[in-house]
């Protein structure tokens, strides 16, 4: 699994998955620097929305999982 949103649980396999969803909406970039996220050492965060209906949650995920090597999901 790639993504799991926390609100409504909805789950994308692959980050193509993710990415291809019409209901991610892509709304920025947090610079992080040296900071763990479930123990992957990040230097950003790329935040989504999921606008599914009655979801609206702000999903963040670490930069380094859309790597082509590292985003195909498990």
């Amino acid at each position: 699994m790639f993504k799991k949103c926390s609100l409504c649980t909805r789950e994308w396999s692959s980050r193509d998955d993710f990415l291809n969803d019409p209901e991610n909406h892509f709304e920025g970039y947090v610079y992080l620097k040296r900071r763990a996220l479930d123990g992957i050492p990040v230097e950003g965060l790329l935040l989504f929305t999921h606008c599914h209906a009655q979801c609206g949650t702000t999903l963040a995920i670490a930069a380094s999982r859309f790597r082509s090597e590292e985003g195909r999901g498990t």
